[in-house]
């Protein structure tokens, strides 16, 4: 394929920036690139200082050209550095960027999508989901297509997924006033065939005067297959999700032209915080628990994007406060003698602000037997366990017949806590990808760390967790593996396996799209064209009237 090429006075104007999978050599588009959309060319360098929009505070790099403008991801109006913005793409479209014709997207995080910027019709190369491409037929004639025809030039329809038989010379009944065997129209008469029953979204079918379908005006958008320059059709949304979209979440929905509808999508989820929310994930712009007027602690997020405090504490500050009963040095003129521990001891203050005890002396500590003011007394924990004085789990212990919580732990109670990054389900908004994977589950390890063995990497030739396939990866997997004959599998941008190149040709079954199939001929013979002898036969699953012949009226 050629290298592509845009000018650097539109590189500066784009503010293009590295953005595309490092392992598209040269592609520097702010893009994010699937399958061939960058070519695996040379799109062009990016702008000294250069930058993608967004990073902690979305604003951008200014480049050293001067003040940039505040840009507010997700307010409809691309400003600043941002590449578009919801609905405003400045103009910008898949060929302004140096790509392939199709439908360009904008993300949740204001950078392009080019998933649909990759259709490869045109490039003169045929490839699996391709009928033809220019000049290239697949070994199709027009006798393959119009069973009753001699001859002509088969041309290649735009779309590379039909053939224009218009110049094709039409079979010797046509034009007779009515539908002849080894016609496929003729006038208004369509043969009870449309756009839509021939595997077209839409659009007007006609006839040539050749007795062959005008495909011309069919649309493929709305078959509920992506075609080339789609991003979906219909509810096949190629593995796409608001999430892989760069929404936090919400529900991705397919337009009338085949391009993403992220209106149901929502911000929040995505790790970054956005105009209307408290916090996302981990992002929490400049709030602590200080600033929300607490001595310190650690603040939490909900999936709501709503800021949660519970994490956050004034225990330290030396004010006795709420539940506190101590606060430092500050016992509340307490004592353990006035905790009625007859020994004596020292009272101290432990981490939680609550009276620890285990330096206070009872005449009775030592007996086995839990008598007041004891908590416990050696291994009698008078039915008490981690989880029934607050915490998750762990091991209660007693020192000096006060409870001993060194062994509890809050990790498992489905709440983060300070010093937690995950609790069970709850792993604070955030997901696989924000840890720069493209998919999976995140998930919570035992000890309240992230776990992201389940999340996947599709785009690194292997196939792992989710993934039906990864480049040229299947596991094992081939047409068969999916219920066809034979043909060839490939994988989709996003690790889904595409069948469009698989075929039933050779099941002896006359499928869809079939004249027939081996020594199946659905009845035909080489008198349905119009011959007078021969052998009809049947070549890739299309009728072959090569065999066939008219009688020679001089003989």
């Amino acid at each position: 394929m050629k290298p592509l090429s845009i000018s650097r006075a539109l590189l500066a104007e784009l503010s293009l920036a590295l953005l595309c999978s490092s392992a598209i050599a040269g592609c520097t588009v702010p893009v994010r690139c699937f399958d061939d959309a960058c070519g695996g060319g040379e799109v062009g360098g990016a702008p000294a200082g250069g930058e993608a929009p967004g990073g902690a505070d979305q604003g951008g790099a200014d480049g050293g050209g001067g003040a940039v403008p505040t840009a507010v991801c997700g307010d409809d109006t691309k400003e600043g550095e941002e590449f578009c913005d919801g609905r405003d793409f400045g103009g910008s479209t898949c060929e302004s960027i140096g790509l392939p014709p199709g439908n360009l997207v904008c993300t949740g995080q204001c950078t392009f999508y080019a998933g649909a910027c990759n259709s490869t019709c045109g490039n003169g190369l045929l490839e699996a989901t391709e009928s033809c491409d220019g000049a290239l037929l697949n070994g199709k004639t027009c006798t393959d297509l119009i069973p009753g025809s001699m001859g002509g030039v088969l041309s290649c329809l735009p779309n590379c997924v039909d053939f224009d038989t218009s110049q094709c010379d039409a079979p010797p009944t046509c034009p007779s006033g009515m539908l002849d065997p080894g016609e496929l129209c003729e006038g208004d008469d369509l043969n009870a065939q449309s756009c839509t029953t021939l595997g077209y979204g839409g659009g007007e079918l006609s006839c040539y005067d050749n007795c062959s379908f005008d495909l011309s005006a069919c649309t493929l958008c709305g078959n509920s297959l992506i075609n080339g320059g789609e991003a979906c059709d219909g509810t096949e949304l190629g593995g796409q999700s608001c999430q892989s979209q760069g929404y936090g979440g919400g529900t991705l929905t397919c337009s009338a032209t085949c391009g993403f509808d992220t209106s149901s999508c929502t911000q929040c989820g995505n790790g970054v915080l956005n105009p209307g929310e408290g916090c996302d994930g981990s992002a929490f712009g400049n709030k602590t628990c200080e600033t929300e007027g607490f001595f310190s602690g650690a603040l939490s997020c909900t999936d709501l994007c709503e800021l949660v405090t519970t994490g956050c504490t004034n225990c330290g500050n030396m004010v006795i406060d709420g539940a506190e009963t101590c606060d430092g040095s500050n016992l509340n003129d307490q004592s353990c003698g006035s905790l009625g521990y007859a020994g004596g001891g020292t009272l101290a203050c432990n981490a939680a602000c609550g009276l620890d005890t285990s330096q206070c002396v009872s005449n009775s500590c030592g007996n086995a037997n839990v008598e007041a003011p004891e908590q416990c007394d050696g291994s009698n924990l008078n039915g008490q366990s981690c989880a029934s004085i607050g915490y998750a789990g762990g091991n209660l212990g007693c020192s000096n017949c006060s409870f001993e919580a060194s062994g509890c732990t809050f990790c498992g109670n489905n709440s983060i806590q300070a010093g937690e990054q995950c609790d069970g389900g709850d792993v604070g908004g955030l997901s696989c990808q924000s840890f720069g994977f493209d998919g999976g589950g995140l998930g919570c390890n035992g000890n309240c760390t992230y776990n992201t063995g389940a999340c996947t990497d599709c785009g690194n030739n292997v196939r792992e967790g989710g993934e039906a396939c990864d480049g040229g990866d299947f596991g094992g997997d081939n047409c068969g593996s999916y219920g066809f004959v034979g043909g060839g599998l490939s994988c989709n941008s996003n690790c889904t396996a595409n069948t469009g190149g698989c075929t039933n040709c050779g099941n002896g079954v006359i499928n869809a799209g079939e004249d027939c199939d081996g020594g199946n001929l659905n009845g035909y013979g080489c008198s349905s064209f119009g011959y007078d002898s021969g052998l009809l036969q049947c070549s890739g699953c299309y009728f072959d009237t090569s065999q066939c012949y008219f009688s020679c009226p001089w003989c």
